[in-house]
């Protein structure tokens, strides 16, 4: 283990736990696939989430790749499902500083100061 490194050479760093890289980009976006192999019930040859039934899986095939209603419900489950991460907002969180207003309004003590009903007569 540790005598088997040269001298010379340096332990790798160890692998980080979050990668910065992935930070702002969200959860994962599911692929028309994904979401059609979800909402589809072979067993009951159905489309779950257009909530219609077929009389064949080719039907059903055929539904997912040409109807105008399962796209619409397709776009709109996926937008659902990839919604929500911070990379989509695309907004900057602006700090604001409520002790400054407040002492502007108030006209409360100055910062730092200790408060006065600590403190000894």
């Amino acid at each position: 283990p540790w005598q088997s490194q040269q001298p010379n050479q340096q332990a790798p760093p160890p692998p980080a736990i979050f990668p910065i890289s992935n930070l702002n980009q969200g959860p994962p976006i599911p692929t028309d696939d994904q979401i059609n192999r979800k909402f589809e019930d072979l067993s009951a040859i159905a489309c779950l989430l257009c909530k219609r039934k077929f009389p064949s899986i080719d039907n059903l095939k055929r539904h997912q790749e040409l109807s105008d209603l399962h796209k619409t419900s397709l776009a709109a489950e996926k937008k659902k499902m990839g919604g929500g991460g911070f990379a989509d907002t695309g907004s900057v969180l602006d700090y604001r500083d409520r002790a400054q207003e407040r002492r502007q309004k108030f006209g409360g003590d100055a910062p730092g100061a200790p408060p006065t009903k600590f403190m000894r007569r």
